[in-house]
């Protein structure tokens, strides 16, 4: 990427990706929004963030199995955490308008409240 015309092509990649990462972050803020939930994140079939309430956390990988949402299926866990109380982890598959799952769209969605906090 030596010439002016792959350095300018290489800025116009890194100009849409932050405009889809955007996207994708205004539509998570307003799903939790208007569902109540304390966070959802949304990460690729990898399994790396995309969105994260901790901004140090988005490009990291998350923790624990996606499997399920990988295969299609939702997945929901209760627990009990120190300081937050009972929590709610729900995981869910999302696709493109085609039905399909890729590394350019996010792949999941994980979302929890909590009981109290």
């Amino acid at each position: 990427m030596h010439s002016v015309a792959g350095q300018v092509f290489v800025l116009q990649v890194a100009v849409v990706l932050l405009l889809v990462i955007a996207a994708v972050t205004a539509l998570v803020l307003q799903a939790r929004k208007d569902s109540g939930v304390a966070y959802i994140i949304a990460f690729d079939t990898k399994g790396i963030r995309w969105t994260h309430p901790d901004p140090n956390l988005i490009g990291k990988p998350v923790v624990g199995s996606y499997a399920e949402a990988l295969a299609g299926r939702v997945h929901q866990e209760t627990y009990d955490t120190p300081g937050v109380g009972r929590a709610v982890d729900t995981m869910v598959p999302v696709f493109d308008t085609d039905g399909k799952s890729s590394d350019r769209s996010p792949s999941a969605s994980r979302s929890g409240a909590s009981t109290s906090g």
